[in-house]
């Protein structure tokens, strides 16, 4: 499980893995669905991540292999927790 506490994402072990933030502050329904996993932001032209589609290995895996990646996270998505 993943956990996202004060807009940081951490592995269940603690393990910092990124910040959350959007410079553009859009919102989920702003982004126009490529695929089942992507999306694209008509703010900022980027390719956004769903995270609903993937088990929490493979976003682990998108982070490390980019930092700046852009995810779209649910609070219904199981392999996260939202803490405060």
């Amino acid at each position: 499980m993943l956990f996202v506490r004060d807009s940081k994402i951490f592995t269940e072990g603690g393990q910092y893995l990124k910040t959350i933030h959007c410079p553009k502050k859009v919102s989920a329904t702003a982004l126009e669905r490529v695929d089942y996993k992507t999306l694209h932001c008509q703010g900022c032209k980027e390719t956004v991540i769903d995270t609903d589609c993937l088990t929490e290995a493979e976003v682990v895996a998108k982070i490390a292999a980019n930092a700046d990646v852009c995810l779209k996270i649910s609070r219904f998505n199981p392999d996260f927790r939202f803490e405060k």
